[in-house]
Parts: structure tokens; C-alpha cells; sequence
């Protein structure tokens, strides 16, 4: 049965099974060089050393740089023949030696590139509306329009969709959220009607200062909500009130709140 650590590359090992390999030293052997086997051959903790079974750079350079093709069939005798073979295996591992300098530092960028694919899929959610929509979340101070800005993955399913609309400020504000619908007609060149909608939050005995403050709070939130998930032809507003309270001279009183003229 084969090993699931078998199809691993080298760089997820890394990343994921083993600390601290970006500092070690790689051999790259070459592809397949015992058979299949896995990209990742043996690590050495102790030396920091690592044998990956892919090509390295000198694998991937002609051999007419660096020997002579005619070097051997040159020799006359067995015993000269012989002496070339051990320069030629010599030389090969000096240029290994030296290559390996490069092979290693290209593994390296390629652990750093999968770490940034490893934190770009950990926070897809962010990249996505960073990159699509331009809104870096990292930046909203205000929590509410935060978790409003995650719904723009599912603009899709909510644009337009009233009711969700609602409901998600409902969820999101933790306060009773209604909406009114009204048509508004403009009368200019031509006879023209759209859409206005107000949403309202039911909250109960606001002090005026408390009042303004969840009013100035709500209004990044709602004007969010209308140039992401409303339609270009329809009008959005939105008020707080308090349904409850009577109007009695003497307590405390906040127009459009609790209080209508």
C-alpha cells in the first residue's frame, strides 16, 4: 500500500511536518533515482540536511559545458582510460558540491512560496475581497460593517433579497430590524418612479446622546449595505425608533425617535 507521504512535495513537508527545514542543505539526486519513491528522500536533523529525488540545477545544464564528450574515447590504455573515469567522477562531484549552493537557495524560495500559498488559502476570505472587491478588512474599525463585508462573498444569493437583508442586520446589529417600502416619483424630462427603502431598528429607551451615537454607529453600516447590496435605482435609508414610549410632556423626548410632530 503505498504512503500517503509518498505524493508529498517537499515544500508542503516542509512546511507542515517538518520545523525549520528552510535553513537545512538539499541534495537534489535526480527523479527517481532509486525507483519511485517519494520527493522528499531523508532528512538529517542533525547535520540539517535534506535529499530530494528531483533534478537539480547540474542536471538541468548540457554536460558539453563541463566535460568533454570525447574526453574518454581519447584514451589509448585501459590504465589511462581508468585515471579519466576517476577524474570525470572527481570533477562531477566538486561541480555537485558547488551546485548544491544553488539548489538549495532556490529550495528556499520555493518553501517561502508555499508558505504565502499556504497563508493566502488560510485567509482566502480576506485575499478574495482584498483582491476583488479592493475592501481591506484589516482596516474597518467599525465591527458591524466588518461582519457585513464577509456577506459580499455571497452578494450573489443577498443583493437585492430584501427579507435576507433584514435578517442579516437583524443578526449582525443584534436589534429588531424592519423594512418599509415606498415609491418615490420624479417628475423632470420624463416621468420616472424607483424604489426607497427604510430600514428600521427597534430599540427602546435611548437617552438623545445614547440616540445620535447609534445613529453615527449605523451609518457606515447602512450606507455599506446600499452601494454593495442594493440595486443602482433604489434609495435606502434608515431611522431608529422607539414604538413603546409615550408621548408625555416632561420625559425625556427625542424627535424622530420617540417623538413625531
Amino acid at each position: 500500500m503505498t504512503n500517503i507521504h509518498d505524493n508529498i512535495r517537499a515544500e508542503f513537508a516542509a512546511t507542515q511536518m517538518y520545523d525549520g527545514l528552510e535553513d537545512y542543505s538539499v541534495r537534489k539526486t535526480g527523479v527517481a533515482s532509486k525507483g519511485y519513491c517519494p520527493d522528499l528522500l531523508s532528512v538529517e536533523p542533525r547535520l540539517q540536511t535534506a535529499e530530494l529525488s528531483r533534478n537539480g540545477l547540474l542536471r538541468m545544464l548540457p554536460e558539453a559545458l563541463f566535460f568533454q564528450e570525447d574526453w574518454l574515447r581519447s584514451a589509448t590504455t585501459f590504465d589511462e582510460k581508468k585515471r579519466r573515469i576517476e577524474t570525470l567522477k572527481r570533477q562531477k562531484s566538486y561541480y555537485e558540491t558547488y551546485f548544491e549552493a544553488f539548489d538549495t537557495l532556490f529550495f528556499r524560495q520555493e518553501i517561502a512560496a508555499q508558505k504565502a500559498v499556504d497563508a493566502a488559502e488560510e485567509n482566502r476570505e480576506v485575499v478574495f475581497l482584498k483582491e476583488i472587491y479592493g475592501i481591506d478588512v484589516s482596516r474597518m474599525r467599525n465591527p458591524y460593517l466588518r461582519r457585513l463585508a464577509w456577506l459580499l462573498l455571497d452578494a450573489d444569493a443577498i443583493k437585492g433579497n430584501l427579507p435576507m437583508l433584514a435578517f442579516c442586520a437583524k443578526v449582525i446589529l443584534r436589534e429588531k430590524v424592519s423594512y418599509q417600502i415606498s415609491t418615490v416619483v420624479k417628475e423632470e424630462v420624463s416621468p420616472m418612479a424607483y424604489r426607497r427603502v427604510n430600514f428600521v431598528i427597534q430599540i427602546e429607551g435611548l437617552a438623545n446622546e445614547e440616540y445620535r451615537e447609534k445613529m453615527e454607529q449605523y451609518e457606515e453600516f447602512f450606507r455599506f449595505m446600499e452601494h454593495w447590496f442594493l440595486p443602482y435605482d433604489c434609495e435606502m435609508d434608515y431611522c431608529i425608533k422607539d414604538y413603546r414610549q409615550r408621548f408625555v410632556l416632561g420625559e425625556p423626548l427625542t424627535l424622530d425617535y420617540n417623538t413625531h410632530l
